[in-house]
């Protein structure tokens, strides 16, 4: 894990210490998917932004956990329309724009997201 508890509660996280370890678990793992398992070897000075990126990346996570995928119907004159809200979609942006604010920080020449070989 990349956040201690303390970090998560002083970002404003509202879950308790078992329930913050299972997410940040879940977090870190998608860090470290993300990143080809570069954020653990990343420099001291990444410590700080990979914590807050985890603790951000609990709340998306439970948030879509909850999540369903909605439906907006219409009907004119006969015609009907259906669209699927794409919750799965715009939850993936969410936590690119997460990822994309807190690893790539070129102020410390570190790009954790980079997927050349000499990264």
């Amino acid at each position: 894990m990349y956040s201690t508890y303390e970090q998560y509660r002083n970002a404003g996280g509202e879950l308790a210490v078992d329930q913050y370890e299972a997410w940040a678990e879940r977090a870190a793992s998608l860090i470290d998917c993300r990143t080809l398992h570069r954020a653990a070897t990343a420099p001291a000075a990444m410590r700080p932004a990979l914590g807050l990126a985890e603790c951000e990346l609990i709340d998306i996570l439970r948030r879509g956990k909850k999540a369903e995928s909605g439906l907006a119907s219409e009907n004119i004159d006969g015609y009907s329309y259906t669209v699927k809200s794409d919750a799965e979609a715009e939850r993936g942006r969410t936590i690119h724009e997460v990822l994309r604010r807190y690893l790539f920080r070129p102020d410390l020449g570190v790009n954790l997201l980079c997927r050349g070989l000499d990264a």
